[in-house]
Parts: C-alpha cells; sequence; structure tokens
C-alpha cells in the first residue's frame, strides 16, 4: 500500500474488530486494503472502522467503503464508520451522498 496504513485491533465487546485506516485514501489503494480486511474480519459480527490522519482521499475509497458496508450487512454483521476527516475532505464526503453510519 503506498502511504496508507490499516490496523487492526480487538474491539471492546467480543466479536468486535477495529480497523485503523489512514494516510492515502485513494483507488490505489483499495485493492490491498480489500483483500487485509475480508481476511481478517470473516470471524467477527461487528466491524469497526475508524478512518483517521488522513492525507489523500477520493470517491473511489467512499464507494469502497459503502460496498463494504453493504457487503457485510447482507452477512448480518454490523459495518460502522467513524471518521475525523479535514474539513475539505468532509465536504467531498458530504456532497457525494453516500451515506456510511450503521443509522443512516
Amino acid at each position: 500500500m503506498k502511504n496508507a496504513h490499516l490496523i487492526f485491533s480487538p474491539g471492546n465487546d467480543a466479536g468486535t474488530i477495529e480497523v485503523l485506516i489512514n494516510g492515502d485514501l485513494t483507488i490505489q489503494n483499495i485493492p490491498d486494503f480489500q483483500e487485509r480486511i475480508m481476511g481478517q474480519v470473516k470471524n467477527h459480527n461487528v466491524i469497526e472502522v475508524i478512518v483517521d490522519e488522513v492525507t489523500a482521499i477520493d470517491l473511489a475509497f467512499y464507494q469502497f467503503l459503502l460496498s463494504m458496508k453493504k457487503t457485510f450487512e447482507l452477512s448480518a454483521k454490523q459495518f460502522k464508520v467513524l471518521y475525523n476527516l479535514p474539513e475539505d475532505f468532509e465536504k467531498l464526503f458530504e456532497n457525494s451522498g453516500l451515506k456510511l453510519n450503521s443509522n443512516d
């Protein structure tokens, strides 16, 4: 992965895994992210993705997160995204119309 990091840790509750994603969140890194995430989360019912310290992000990455959410929900798993983005990235997210939070 180019200038991007993916860190897995156990969540606070049983069956939960936290996935910290940061760095360059663009289309070039999606295949690596997808492979690593799918390999780590199969034994978990709740996946909490934390997006922080983002240096770049594009709409393809937002679509990737939305696709992951739909995939896990079809498997009766919870998929939550918590994000802390700079204002310009936040506006891109809001303007995209993609909704990732579990209550949307």
